[in-house]
Formats: structure tokens, C-alpha cells, sequence
């Protein structure tokens, strides 16, 4: 039966063989015993490893990668050391280690974009059934439309993975940018040959193992000059994004921070407020201040809220805030159902990502005029 101590005697004879004849066949065992291993001795191996072969521990990576199945075996082990790493500081070398070499093997040289559609083969569309995190797939028939005629998906592989997506993003052609979720899950089929506008409305990572590794800007850029080609009536490029930091602001801080009165915050405690009318005619002003004000806020280069500062640090402008705009129970619960349109504008892009790394985040006037104490910040154009 497998065990830690097994994994960690070829571990050892692996860190010495450092090219040798015996190194790849010691390396195709160690993935097989490694692969083998549940959480608790996969633990003890980490252990191990952090008290006697750190030093090694970065030969025996290059010698793991290349063994077969040995690169999407350290992505999986990465992916069962993180949650250790928060409880086990002496782990954290380990991961380092991990996370530098799986970036340098994982930069967008080696990547390869592929559109993602109904011909595509079962297995991968189910697995963008499991790893998409935004918005779920709830059916074969949802999947379908997410796939259809208006709308595109495109998704990064690896050579050493090519079955398995490591980022995907779903894109809608419309002729407008639209302001609630529901006006493309839920919106019929148009087969419109000339769509003015893309929105990018869900962005998923696939592999927890590979988490702090930046694909996600690599692979807009990649899928809007894909679409720009593809079809030349694309003039604007936006997405409809999620604020999943903004309600625990809101709780965590004060009235005078937020904007938000006592009476406001005490409306947001009634039950299903979002579902009464009287309510939402009351909410929908202050937190749509309030939102403004949080995702206008970026000290030293940082927003606050992490989908914000992926958008803003690429260089997009924050262009609208939406009431109601998704009513589901998590979005609920992450941002009182507000989502954000973020627009990325070839003539400005590097304007704006110079005025974030300042602090200052570019906005349209319909979020500036939202700020109760305007920030005054150029709009960068119309």
C-alpha cells in the first residue's frame, strides 16, 4: 500500500541520480507513488521533504517534470499543498519553489488559445461544466447556449495537459453593454453577423494548482484579438464582472466611510429586501454611491476588491455600476446583487493602467457622478 515513507525514499534517491541513467526511471515511480498517496500521507511526505530535502527539492521538481504525466502530477500536488502551506509556515519554501517553476513552465510562450464550441469533445465541455465558477452551468441545454451562434468561449492549454483547460472565458456578442446577467443567460439566440459589442461575462481558472500564476490578462488580450479578426463590426469591448469584495466592506466599515446611513444599512438587515419594491427604491441610490466609492479606491496601486484590480491593473476603465443586476444568493451575499462594466479601450489602455499604478482609477462620467466628493480625475475620453 503507498505510503509517505516510500515516497520519500525515492524522493531522496531522485535528489542524488541528478541526470543519471537510474533518474527517469526513479521519477516515473515517484509520480505513480505521489499520485497514489490520499491528503493525510501526502501531508507527511510534505513534512518530510520541508525537514531533510528542501534544498533539493527544486532538482527533483525538474526531474519529476519529466516524467510522463510528471507536469500535471506537480500542478495536482500544488493544488493539495496550499491549504497545508496557511497552517505549516514551514512549508511556504516548498510552495515557493513549486509556484516559480510551474510560472516559468506555464508563461504564455508555451500556451496555446483554442475556441471552445458545441463540436468540442464531451469530456471538455464537462469539465467546463465542473470548473466554471461564476455563473454555474446547470444543463447540457444551458451549456448549449453558452456556446451558440452569439456567444464564444475561449480557453488556454499546455502542451503537458492539452485535455485539460487551465483558464476559460465565455464571451457575448451583443449590440449594447449589458447591464444584468440575466440579459445573457436567459437572452434568445441572435444569429446578428455584424455585433458591435463583446462582453466578457465570466473568466474561470481550472486549476487550483496553478493559482498566483497570471493567465487571465494574457488571455483577454489574446481572445479580444481573436474576436477583432474574426469579426471586424466589434467596436467595444467590456465586461460584465462581479464586486465579490463589496458587502464585507460595507460590514467591516463605517457609516462615514461608506457613505451609507444607519437607516440604510438596517434596511439592508430586512429579509429579501431585494425582492420588495419599497426597498429597492430606497437602497438602489446610496449603495450604488457606496459601490462607486469602493471600487474607486486604490491605495498605492491596489484596489481593494480582487476582480477590480485584475480589470483596472490591465488597464480598463470602470464604466457603469449596475442595480440588480444579479439576484442569485451568492451574488447577493458578495455585492447585494450590484455588478460593474469594465470597458477596455485599445487608444487608453496604457493611460489608464499608468493612472492605477498612481492610485487614481479612470472612470466614465456615470460613475463619477455617483462620488458624493468627486475625485476629479480625467475621463480619458468619452
Amino acid at each position: 500500500m503507498p505510503d509517505a515513507q516510500t515516497a520519500l525514499s525515492l524522493t531522496r534517491q531522485l535528489a542524488k541520480a541528478k541526470g543519471d541513467a537510474a533518474g527517469p526511471r526513479v521519477a516515473n515511480t515517484l509520480v505513480a507513488e505521489l499520485s497514489s498517496l490520499d491528503d493525510d500521507k501526502l501531508a507527511e511526505y510534505f513534512d518530510a521533504v520541508a525537514r531533510e530535502l528542501v534544498a533539493e527539492w527544486q532538482t527533483v521538481i525538474h526531474q519529476i517534470n519529466l516524467a510522463k504525466a510528471g507536469t500535471a502530477l506537480l500542478v495536482d500536488v500544488r493544488r493539495r499543498l496550499l491549504p497545508l502551506v496557511k497552517s505549516k509556515p514551514e512549508l511556504k519554501p516548498l510552495d515557493r519553489e513549486l509556484q516559480k517553476t510551474l510560472t516559468s513552465w506555464f508563461n504564455g510562450g508555451f500556451l496555446t488559445l483554442r475556441r471552445i464550441d458545441w463540436d468540442s469533445p464531451a469530456s471538455l465541455l464537462e469539465r467546463l461544466m465542473k470548473y466554471e465558477a461564476v455563473h454555474p452551468i446547470t444543463s447540457w441545454v444551458d451549456m448549449r447556449r453558452r456556446l451558440a451562434a452569439d456567444r464564444r468561449c475561449f480557453g488556454f492549454f499546455h502542451p503537458s495537459m492539452p485535455d485539460e483547460p487551465l483558464i476559460f472565458v465565455q464571451v457575448a456578442l451583443t449590440h449594447e453593454i449589458s447591464a444584468t446577467i440575466k440579459s445573457i443567460l436567459e437572452a434568445p439566440i441572435v444569429e446578428d453577423p455584424t455585433p458591435s459589442t463583446a462582453i466578457f461575462y465570466s473568466i474561470s481558472n481550472c486549476q487550483k494548482g496553478l493559482s498566483g500564476i497570471p493567465f487571465g490578462n494574457l488571455l483577454i488580450k489574446r481572445a479580444v484579438n481573436e474576436l477583432y479578426h474574426e469579426i471586424p463590426s466589434l467596436k467595444t469591448f467590456s465586461t460584465l464582472s462581479p464586486i465579490p469584495g463589496f458587502r464585507r466592506w460595507v460590514m467591516n466599515n463605517t457609516d462615514i466611510i461608506t457613505g451609507l446611513t444607519s437607516a440604510d444599512k438596517a434596511a439592508l438587515e430586512v429579509p429579501r429586501w431585494w425582492e420588495n419594491p419599497e426597498s429597492c427604491a430606497v437602497l438602489e441610490l446610496p449603495l450604488s454611491k457606496a459601490a462607486a466609492r469602493y471600487l474607486t479606491l486604490a491605495p498605492q496601486g491596489r484596489a481593494p476588491d480582487p476582480v477590480a484590480h485584475f480589470h483596472l491593473s490591465n488597464g480598463a476603465r470602470l464604466e457603469r455600476i449596475n442595480w440588480q443586476a444579479n439576484l442569485s444568493e451568492n451574488a447577493i451575499a458578495e455585492s447585494y446583487g450590484l455588478m460593474v462594466n469594465y470597458r477596455y479601450r485599445p487608444n487608453y489602455i496604457e493611460k489608464c493602467q499608468e493612472a492605477y499604478r498612481l492610485g487614481r482609477v479612470s472612470r466614465a462620467r456615470s460613475v463619477e457622478g455617483l462620488l458624493q466628493t468627486p475625485l476629479r480625475m480625467p475621463f480619458l475620453g468619452n
